[in-house]
């Protein structure tokens, strides 16, 4: 029987919420400001959160809603939604009410929706934060539009600075948004990320310093990457029965990066994301007009270029897929 080296999972998940958020004051405060109006039964200032993958945006935004929910003198409300996974107005409506406790009949129109919407809120005093990660896959960006008209806050974030580059100008000034930039994290900061983790989640002794710090250069920034391996390398040092982490545990577990990092993305592509990955995962190597191609003829109904085009830079950005060149002579192909 080998030793037990964690003793609380659940804080090395992806989704877990610290109980402090370090290295990330100056945004925690900025957006204190933009959301606290919302306790006091007035309009928020809209945020949009932009930074690479891993420097804490989901994380603070989460721990925000949190604190917002627990210290309210008023209803305030708040939803967390990942547009990777609903990408459609009617979906993100419905998950809406559903995570507000409200029987909806799922084939309700979306107009139908927002009206249920507008009225549950008006009925119980409540003020409505709605956060939507990877707001960037968004299919219509007209929900922003209806959604900030109604009155309800929005939170948006996105690794894409530029992800509004493009949107129609009256809905970016219904918007008007406050934007906050998450740099990446040095490797100082991610090691004691690592380590507050680490204190949390494995017994005590369990890990040495100099391997954290080993675990926070090899993160690059992302802070995601890092408790992932020190979560890995826990597991490993527990499957060969040690009594703590030791180097050749960390180095299999750095050595495991870009997998760890696919891991977490594939669950979150929707079906047409994950058909596009197979199909360069297959190929090896692929110009992007026969990836679109291949792709149409594997789906079911097939997206039209444009979405196809951001799907792809999405995949990209999120650092599961590479790419090289421009237009029909771009070439993708698998990292890792």
């Amino acid at each position: 029987m080998g030793n037990t080296l964690i003793a609380d999972e659940n804080i090395l998940l992806e989704d877990y919420v610290p109980s402090e958020m370090i290295h990330r004051d100056g945004q925690r405060q900025e957006m204190a400001n933009a959301l606290k109006p919302a306790t006091v039964g007035r309009q928020i200032s809209n945020v949009f959160l932009y930074g690479d993958t891993g420097v804490g945006k989901t994380s603070l935004t989460r721990w925000m809603f949190r604190e917002l929910e627990k210290h309210s003198s008023r209803r305030v409300a708040t939803v967390y939604i990942n547009c990777w996974k609903r990408s459609t107005s009617h979906a993100i409506l419905i998950e809406i009410l559903i995570s507000l406790g409200t029987f909806i009949n799922h084939k309700q129109p979306t107009n139908e929706l927002i009206d249920t919407l507008e009225k549950h809120c008006a009925k119980n005093s409540l003020s409505l934060i709605v956060a939507l990660d990877e707001v960037d896959q968004l299919n219509d960006e007209e929900l922003l539009y209806t959604l900030s008209r109604g009155k309800f806050g929005l939170v948006l974030i996105s690794n894409d600075a530029y992800a509004f580059i493009d949107t129609d100008s009256r809905i970016k000034s219904s918007l008007n948004l406050r934007s906050i930039e998450f740099p990446k994290y040095k490797p100082a900061d991610i090691a004691e990320i690592i380590r507050l983790r680490a204190d949390y989640a494995l017994i005590p002794g369990a890990i040495d310093d100099e391997l954290v710090s080993v675990m926070a250069h090899k993160a690059k920034g992302d802070a995601r990457v890092g408790i992932d391996m020190l979560k890995r390398a826990a597991l490993v040092a527990e499957e060969r029965g040690k009594s703590k982490i030791e180097i050749d545990d960390v180095l299999k577990s750095v050595g495991e990066e870009q997998f760890l990092r696919r891991d977490r993305i594939l669950p979150k592509l929707n079906n047409d994301q994950r058909i596009l990955f197979d199909v360069v995962e297959s190929a090896g190597e692929i110009m992007s007009s026969e990836l679109f191609e291949k792709y149409s003829t594997v789906a079911t109904d097939p997206i039209k270029e444009r979405t196809y085009r951001k799907y792809m830079e999405s995949l990209v950005k999120q650092k599961v897929i590479d790419a090289e060149g421009e237009g029909r002579w771009r070439k993708y192909k698998v990292l890792g």
